[in-house]
């Protein structure tokens, strides 16, 4: 009976911790409207961690709120000024 209740515990615990991981990966974006005056409807995105490898638009990942695979190689390099980006091909954006 002791073992049961351990094993059931130890689930309740896995369980609880695996779903606090998953909600801490994306972040709900309230609608807005942009400069130009085009309306942003609310959507998730992946939670800014300060890694490139984590985000649903890198290779290898999926979002997991429509399904869309990752394409991007490589995180984008901002220029001194601060200003545009371009990808690590040298490509503008």
């Amino acid at each position: 009976m002791f073992v049961r209740r351990l094993v059931l515990l130890w689930c309740v615990v896995f369980l609880a911790v695996g779903l606090a991981g998953d909600a801490q990966r994306s972040v709900r974006v309230r609608g807005y409207f942009r400069t130009d005056g085009t309306y942003v409807a609310p959507h998730y995105r992946s939670a800014p961690d300060g890694s490139f490898l984590y985000n649903w638009s890198t290779r290898g990942n999926v979002n997991p709120y429509k399904g869309k695979v990752g394409s991007r190689d490589y995180p984008p390099v901002r220029s001194r000024s601060g200003i545009g980006s371009v990808t690590a091909s040298g490509a503008a954006k």
